[in-house]
C-alpha cells in the first residue's frame, strides 16, 4: 500500500466525514462540522477502494517506471533542449533551440505522479501536474456538498516540495453532467483551494476530449468556445461554455494548447463531437484524428509525444517535410523524432502517470 494510501485509510477510520452543507459547499473529508446528515453514509473504505481498482484497471497497460527514467535521461542528452514549466512554455519563445513541457495528467495515479515529480527535482528538471477534481483521489460529491480526499492535502504539499508546477485538471463539464452541481463554479473553488495549500495554480488543462460531452471542459472560459453553435449534451441539456473568465481567476493559461480553427467548419466539428470518444487514446484512428486532422481545433504546438501503455508512444506533429504521426512505437522512435525538430521548434509531451508503475 502507498503511504498516500496508508495515510488516507487512517485518517477515515479516525473520523468518519458527516454533515450536510449547503448546495455549493466544499470541504475536507476530515473537517468537523458538528452536524449530520446523508454525507453520514460514506464508506470508509471507498476512497482506498478506488485506489486498488484503478490500479488493477491500469496494470496491464502499465511499463515499468525506469522507461520514464530512461526517457527523461535520453532528453536530458539531446543537444540544443530546454525544458519548461507549462507557465513558460506557453509564451517564452526561442528560436535558436528546441523547447519541451512534461505535461502530467493526473487522471487516476496520484502516487505515481509524485515519483515523477520526485524524479525530475532529482535531475534539476520542471514538470508541470495537473490534479483532476472529478477523481475520486482528490474527492467525491456527496449530492451538491463536495468531499476532499483527506490524503489530497498532503499530496499537493508533497508536490509543492518537488518545486514542480501544479494546476487544475478541469472536468467542469464532467462535474456537470454526471454530478449535477454547478461544474465552473466547482473549477474556480477548487483552484482557490489549491492555492490556499501554497499550490500557484497559473494554469488548467481541460481533461477528456470534445466528443466525450460535446465539447471541450476548455469552452467554460470566455473566449475560448471552439465554434459558434448551441452545445447540448447527448441528452440535450444545454452546457455551461464561456461562464468563467481566466483573467478574473488569475489564470495566465490552458494547457492543452488548443485553438479554434478558423475558418470553422461547423458541420464537420458536430459530426466529430457527437460520434462520441471511439476508442480514446488507445485508438490509432482516434488519436490520428485527435492530434493530426481534428475538425475542431488545432495546436499551438509543433509536436505531441503520448505515452499510450505497455511501454509504447505516440508523436503527431508537423515538420517542413508535411505531417507526422507515428503510432505505439518504441522510446528509440521518439527520440529520433524529437532530434529532428528544428530549433525553435515547441514539443508537449502528456504523460499520464498511471501508464508507468514501480520496478
Amino acid at each position: 500500500m502507498s503511504p498516500l494510501l496508508a495515510r488516507l485509510r487512517a485518517h477515515l477510520a479516525r473520523r468518519s466525514p458527516d454533515g450536510a452543507a449547503s448546495p455549493s459547499a466544499s470541504r475536507d473529508a476530515d473537517a468537523p462540522t458538528g452536524r449530520t446528515g446523508a454525507v453520514e453514509a460514506i464508506d470508509v473504505d471507498e476512497f482506498a477502494s478506488y485506489h486498488a481498482q484503478a490500479m488493477e484497471n491500469y496494470r496491464p497497460l502499465a511499463a515499468p517506471f525506469h522507461l520514464y527514467r530512461q526517457f527523461i535521461h535520453a532528453i536530458e542528452e539531446l543537444e540544443r533542449v530546454r525544458v519548461l514549466p507549462m507557465h513558460r512554455f506557453v509564451r517564452d519563445r526561442d528560436g535558436s533551440r528546441r523547447t519541451i513541457v512534461f505535461r502530467h495528467d493526473v487522471d487516476a495515479d496520484p502516487g505515481m505522479a509524485l515519483r515523477c515529480a520526485r524524479f525530475l527535482a532529482s535531475r534539476g528538471l520542471p514538470g508541470s501536474f495537473y490534479l483532476l477534481h472529478t477523481a475520486q483521489y482528490y474527492g467525491v460529491f456527496r449530492g451538491s456538498t463536495f468531499i476532499r480526499n483527506p490524503a489530497l492535502r498532503p499530496l499537493v504539499r508533497a508536490l509543492i516540495v518537488c518545486g514542480c508546477e501544479i494546476g487544475l485538471h478541469n472536468d467542469a463539464l464532467g462535474a456537470f453532467l454526471f454530478s449535477g452541481v454547478d461544474g465552473p463554479a466547482h473549477v474556480a473553488g477548487e483552484i482557490a483551494w489549491l492555492r490556499s495549500q501554497g499550490a500557484g495554480v497559473r494554469g488548467t488543462v481541460a481533461h477528456n476530449s470534445a466528443p466525450v460531452y460535446r465539447a471541450a471542459n476548455s469552452e467554460i472560459f470566455a473566449g475560448r468556445r471552439l465554434w459558434p453553435r448551441d452545445a447540448r449534451s447527448a441528452d440535450g441539456r444545454a452546457l455551461p461554455l464561456e461562464v468563467l473568465d481566466e483573467r478574473a481567476l488569475g489564470l495566465e493559461y490552458e494547457g492543452t494548447l488548443a485553438i479554434a480553427r478558423d475558418p470553422a467548419v461547423p458541420d464537420e466539428a458536430r459530426a466529430y463531437c457527437e460520434a462520441g470518444p471511439g476508442g480514446g487514446v488507445r485508438s490509432e484512428a482516434w488519436m490520428r484524428t485527435f492530434l493530426t486532422g481534428n475538425p475542431t481545433c488545432r495546436w499551438d504546438v509543433d509536436m505531441q509525444v503520448w505515452p499510450v501503455g505497455c511501454g509504447r508512444w505516440v508523436v503527431a506533429g508537423r515538420s517542413a517535410a508535411g505531417g507526422i504521426f507515428h503510432w505505439s512505437v518504441e522510446l528509440d522512435v521518439v527520440l529520433d523524432a524529437l532530434r529532428r525538430l528544428p530549433d525553435g521548434a515547441r514539443c508537449m509531451v502528456v504523460i499520464h502517470p498511471e501508464y508507468f508503475m514501480a520496478d
